[in-house]
């Protein structure tokens, strides 16, 4: 981009082009690298010194190489004359088996024959000479040659490891650490004698692993003394260093990743009071790493010779062309393996706390600085695509792109909160640069082609960029013709929106595009348009028409469509009702896709109007997922209206979809519990429809109109019934068990909760009815299969999902309208005599501990009185207990011991009811109590089952 200066922010004293963006000379002002500007210097100086490095190891390892390599030759010759011996002695004998016959009479003068086998074995003396011949050479190859040379690559790493361990004594010495001492990252390069001893070290290392066909063992010793040396090296590591070992792993054959990756240490999680050369330090690594390496071909010579000399063959790839399958190409593992060393959001955080420390009293400094520092890294990003950018290097591409999104992302994050410090003309300045930066990375991105690289275009921070940048990216991402940013950024604001609506459709883009790109080229479109301020509305109807109405893309783009709707949704709920407009008039051509347009979409966010409902297509899933309930100033998300038309065109809906078989939610209240029983099978669809209750429960001025001349449905009937407790039990409760009888356990626990909580002074008048407990107690029983179905399909899971719904209504009604009354109605319901013991029941158990939490959270000490209404209702156990102990039967089957309140084996249920539980024990039975903590005072070495024996024989 020619820069033509001007003093755009004459306020600020900034340098910018015609464009309003900072010249590069003014970036530089504000974050300038000099490691970065000489890192070029230092890559000529180490090819030129390090190709053929002759230090003090050199020679040891020369010798140490060539004896390791006569070793694995000897090897071979050992293993060869050991499988002639055994050829040779198995030879020496050879086995024949032979057979005698006899024929002739017996004593008896009988005919008679027999015969007997035996084993004839000859021995060949020559072969005798032979295998004494070859053991005598395999005991001069094993005791003279191989224990010869075993000795001398012993005595060769003894020396070499001496030298090392001198090397990194003088290095710690001289910087004053120690084995133990933390790694430590100093700024400078100061070049010391023990520092350029072990660098030289180092080079020796290198430089002999760069010869073909190296033996194995000889590569295990040197990476280890390597790895030795640099464990030294980075406990007091320079940048320079840094670069030294990052250059010397990349010239070396691939693979290497397994011990050279941990050597590159970007300090970056280390406290440290020099963050800033951390941070140049790290820029200057991802420049080498990202650029293409240098004289590797030349490092790699030998390597690349004896190829060569004896490599003939060809390695094709799976798509027919001839593959790269050279040691001197570096691997994609390597290059991983080295990126992931550096994390660049990591690195991003050390540059943000930097710069906020250093410049914490000028935020545009801060802000530029990051921005400068931020373009640089893309830049660096950017080139690693390009040197990259091909198949065999795919994922090490998606691992940058990668690294290319978070920094941005984390860019966004840090300008969110800064931008508020700035002043009118400084927020536009920043505003400008942020723009940029997102423009060069969506067009580093989406330029590299068949990568897979345009899923990271998607979840870039669209939201705090100009309209602007947004439509320039939508250009670049439309644009079946590639167009550089200068190019964009010629094209006046005004006439962007005119440029967005031709450069092309997607039915012309996606044809062109690899399989997997298809679908993030809609999700990234989706991203930038959902929070656009225009062009919402037309991209809507074009996602539409892709993804759902045309007949060649639908089946491969639906499920894409649908998310990119529900994302149009979240941010802009007023698009419902043209999307039911839509589905309403393209329903014959949508076909069964109509029902996916909004499959995923946050409905709950969204509105409807009364005209709205007569459009809805698939009205169970739309008006299912709507939010029926209340904003957060208490007044209902949807206009009362609504839900009357809703609730009405619900039971219209289901008497003509179920007329036949089931209509209980549009029958007579009077008819629906013969009908109940009589279609079993289609009873769930009752429970489908008994959120319709839960509506109608939620308008309070309607339900106080309700008669019951006006009832003419099922759902209405119970709104009215449970107004007045005297009308529940007189109409309601015979229906109320006949829908629990149904399996209509969501519809039974609304009404059950709401009725509790609006009459919690009446539960002894409701308990008071046999049938009411025997309904409430089969509710809770609902989750609980058969024992023949858990043999077959497993034990219940526990708390099942009628007992989590209870739950949750009961923590819903009590923290809405929190009283004691309404505390002491549940746990008296809870509590009450019924066929299961409530004390023993686990669902019991579950939901009395979702009350003491909340008792404990509003009273720590007394937990509201719940271990006191516990201890009356234990009494009564305790009461009932003692009366079975005094009938006949009981002399025979009686225990003695009292029975506790909660059974060791249900405590793990619900702590906190076994915590509230075990208070109402404790209260029940103080004086036994006072007496066990006396005897087990009394007496510390006891058990606490004998504290317990001495307590009841004292009692």
């Amino acid at each position: 981009m020619n820069e033509r200066v001007a003093n755009v922010y004459p306020s600020l004293s900034l340098e910018c082009n015609e464009y309003g963006l900072l010249t590069e000379n003014q970036l530089l002002s504000f974050y300038q690298n000099e490691l970065y500007e000489t890192v070029e210097d230092f890559v000529d100086e180490f090819l030129e010194h390090e190709e053929f490095p002759k230090h003090n190891l050199y020679e040891y390892l020369e010798r140490y190489k060539k004896v390791c390599e006569h070793i694995d030759a000897k090897e071979i010759d050992v293993a060869d004359c050991e499988q002639l011996v055994k050829e040779c002695a198995k030879a020496s004998w050879t086995a024949e088996n032979r057979v005698i016959k006899q024929e002739g009479r017996c004593g008896e003068q009988k005919y008679a024959t027999g015969s007997a086998s035996y084993l004839v074995a000859t021995f060949h003396p020559e072969k005798a000479t032979e295998l004494s011949r070859l053991l005598k050479h395999e005991i001069s190859c094993r005791l003279d040659s191989s224990l010869s040379l075993q000795i001398q690559m012993r005595s060769l790493a003894l020396q070499i490891q001496w030298r090392i361990v001198d090397y990194n004594n003088a290095f710690m010495i001289e910087h004053r650490c120690n084995i133990n001492s933390p790694p430590c990252f100093l700024p400078g390069g100061a070049d010391t004698v023990s520092r350029r001893n072990l660098r030289n070290a180092l080079s020796d290392l290198f430089h002999c692993l760069r010869y073909p066909d190296l033996p194995s063992r000889f590569v295990t010793a040197v990476s280890g003394w390597i790895s030795e040396l640099v464990a030294v090296l980075l406990k007091a590591c320079t940048s320079f260093d840094q670069q030294y070992l990052l250059c010397q792993v990349l010239h070396l054959v691939s693979p290497v990743s397994q011990w050279a990756a941990p050597l590159l240490q970007s300090y970056i999680e280390i406290d440290s009071i020099n963050d800033r050369i951390i941070i140049d330090n790290y820029i200057v690594m991802m420049n080498l790493l990202l650029s293409s390496i240098r004289g590797r071909e030349n490092f790699l010579r030998r390597i690349i010779n004896f190829e060569n000399e004896n490599n003939t063959w060809v390695v094709i790839s799976d798509d027919g062309a001839e593959k790269d399958a050279s040691m001197v190409t570096i691997c994609e593992t390597d290059l991983i393996a080295f990126f992931n060393q550096f994390s660049a959001e990591a690195a991003f955080a050390k540059a943000i706390r930097c710069f906020a420390i250093t410049l914490k009293s000028d935020p545009i400094n801060q802000a530029l600085t990051l921005i400068a520092f931020e373009l640089v890294l893309i830049k660096i990003f950017n080139d690693g695509l390009y040197t990259y950018g091909t198949s065999n290097y795919r994922q090490f591409c998606k691992q940058i792109g990668y690294a290319l999104r978070q920094s941005v992302i984390c860019s966004a994050e840090f300008l969110k909160i800064i931008k508020d410090m700035l002043s009118f003309d400084e927020a536009k300045i920043i505003q400008k640069e942020f723009d940029r930066i997102v423009l060069h990375a969506v067009y580093y991105i989406i330029s590299k082609q068949n990568l897979g690289l345009l899923q990271f275009v998607v979840d870039l921070p669209y939201d705090i960029v100009s309209e602007a940048c947004r439509m320039r990216c939508q250009i670049l991402l439309r644009r079946k013709m590639a167009i550089t940013i200068a190019q964009l950024y010629e094209f006046p604001d005004k006439d962007l929106p005119n440029l967005v609506e031709k450069a092309g459709s997607l039915f012309d883009k996606l044809p062109d595009l690899p399989s997997d790109d298809r679908i993030y080229m809609i999700s990234a479109l989706a991203a930038i348009i959902s929070v656009s301020d225009t062009g919402v509305d037309s991209f809507t109807v074009e996602i539409l028409n892709v993804c759902f109405l045309d007949v060649s893309m639908r089946d491969h783009f639906y499920k894409a469509g649908a998310e990119t709707v529900g994302i149009l949704l979240d941010k802009h709920p007023n698009l419902l009702q043209k999307i039911l407009l839509f589905i309403d008039r393209n329903l014959d051509a949508l076909d069964e896709y109509a029902v996916e347009v909004l499959s995923v979409a946050p409905l709950s966010k969204c509105r409807l109007s009364v005209d709205d409902v007569g459009v809805i297509c698939g009205k169970w899933r739309v008006l299912g997922s709507m939010n029926w309930g209340t904003d957060e100033n208490g007044k209902l998300w949807l206009h009362p209206e609504v839900h009357s038309v809703c609730a009405d065109t619900l039971v219209k809906g289901h008497m003509a979809q179920c007329k036949v078989t089931n209509g209980l939610i549009s029958k007579s209240w009077n008819k629906v519990a013969k009908l109940a029983s009589k279609v079993p099978d289609y009873e769930h669809c009752f429970d489908i429809f008994c959120w319709d209750i839960l509506v109608r429960l939620k308008l309070p001025l309607q339900t106080d109109a309700l008669n019951i001349h006006s009832v003419n449905d099922l759902a209405s009937f119970f709104v009215f019934v449970i107004q007045r407790v005297d009308e529940f039990l007189s109409s309601g409760l015979s229906l109320w068990s006949e829908l629990i009888t149904s399996g209509c356990y969501v519809g039974s626990v609304v009404i059950l909760a709401r009725l509790i909580s609006s009459f919690s002074d009446a539960v002894t008048i409701l308990i008071s009815h046999e049938i009411f407990i025997q309904c409430f107690d089969r509710l809770l029983l609902c989750d609980l299969s058969s024992y023949a179905i858990q043999l077959i399909a497993g034990a219940n899971k526990f708390p099942g999902p009628t007992i989590r719904l209870l739950g949750s209504a009961i923590t819903y009604h009590m923290n809405e309208n929190f009283s004691q009354i309404q505390l002491n109605g549940w746990i008296q319901l809870l509590c009450c005599k019924r066929p299961t013991q409530w004390n023993t029941d686990n669902s019991t158990l579950y939901l009395l501990g979702i009350l003491v939490r909340m008792a404990f959270v509003r009273d720590q000490t007394k937990l509201l009185g719940i271990p006191q209404l516990l201890k009356a209702n234990y009494a009564l156990l305790l009461q009932q207990w003692k009366d079975g102990s005094k009938s006949l039967l009981s002399w025979f089957t009686s225990d003695d011991s009292v029975p506790p309140l909660i059974d060791s084996t249900n405590l793990n249920i619900s702590p906190w009811a076994s915590f509230a539980l075990l208070l109402a024990e404790q209260q029940c039975h103080e004086t036994f109590y006072e007496a066990l903590y006396r005897a087990m005072s009394k007496h510390p070495k006891n058990s606490l089952d004998q504290s317990v024996k001495v307590t009841v024989t004292i009692k």
